[in-house]
Formats: structure tokens, sequence, C-alpha cells
């Protein structure tokens, strides 16, 4: 009797295992190896990021140089490319540059206020006395998730949004 042939692909972060064989195998010796990678990713977002890859229909795929990354802007280049106009898309730029650049699953208000000041030719002073009508604003609209008392995150829906729109500026 053959035993009965089991295909596996996962895909946490930057890696990704695929496994194609028997079922007994999988079961005994391969997912137990999955849970300990799992457990050994834990709370480190940085290798839980995606890594930027090209699939390429024949051959292996291609790994991006990572000067090609949008998280390798600054949050003045990011405004920038998006256009900032006033405080509420100047602190996206920050949220964002925090975000994909410094891999912050959380930010706060103050990390936001510092980006937006560094930021110099966009921002302006009025900017820190209205932030935080800003940051409720952006709440009420979906662009960023109060988590709790100043702390904050990118939607995801706003986050995978700006990679596009830095991707195609770039």
């Amino acid at each position: 009797m053959t035993e009965e042939k089991t295909k596996l692909r996962i895909k946490l972060g930057g890696s990704e295992l695929e496994y194609e064989g028997g079922s007994q195998f999988l079961k005994d010796e391969v997912m137990p190896m999955i849970t300990r990678i799992i457990d050994l990713v834990g709370d480190r977002p940085e290798l839980k990021a995606p890594a930027q890859v090209i699939e390429v229909i024949e051959g292996a795929p291609i790994q991006l140089p990572s000067h090609a990354t949008a998280g390798r802007l600054s949050t003045t280049t990011i405004a920038a490319r998006l256009k900032a106009k006033g405080a509420a898309d100047l602190a996206i730029a920050a949220a964002a540059h925090l975000t994909l650049a410094a891999n912050k699953t959380q930010v706060t208000r103050p990390e936001i206020l510092a980006q937006m000041k560094g930021a110099s030719s966009f921002y302006k002073s009025t900017m820190n006395n209205n932030l935080t009508n800003t940051l409720q604003t952006l709440v009420k609209a979906g662009r960023l998730l109060h988590v709790e008392g100043e702390t904050y995150a990118l939607a995801h829906g706003e986050r995978t949004a700006l990679e596009e729109r830095l991707a195609q500026a770039h």
C-alpha cells in the first residue's frame, strides 16, 4: 500500500516553506517544526513583514533590492510623493514612515508629531495645536485605528493603498 502524498505551502512574512511528501511525515515532523517557527517569530514584526518579491512564471522568485521598498523613504519624501496638502496628509505620511520604515505596528502621538516636525517643508506650527483633532478625524475616516490612549495604527486598507501609491510614485 502506497502512502498518500501531501502538498503544503506556507508563507510567513519573508519566509516560505513548501513540502511535498508523505502525510504521516508531514504530521509527525513538519507540523511540529512549523509550530516552533511560529513560536520563534512571536511578536517580532520585522520577521512577519512580507519580503518584496516578484514571482517569475518560470524559475525562482527574484528578491527586490532593499532600496526599492517604500520602507526606505523619509516622512518628507512620503509626504511629497503623496502630494500632502495639510495636517491629515502629513500625519498619514508620518505614520506611514513609522510603519513601513521602522516596522512599527503601532505608533504614538508624540512619534507622529516628531516625524511631522521633521518634515519641515510641510510642517506648520499650528499642526501641533490641532493634532488631536487631526488624529480623531483620521480615525473617523477609517485611515487610522485608535489602539488606546495616544497609540494608533495604520488601517490595513490605508497601509495597502499607501504601499501601492508609493510604489507607483517611485
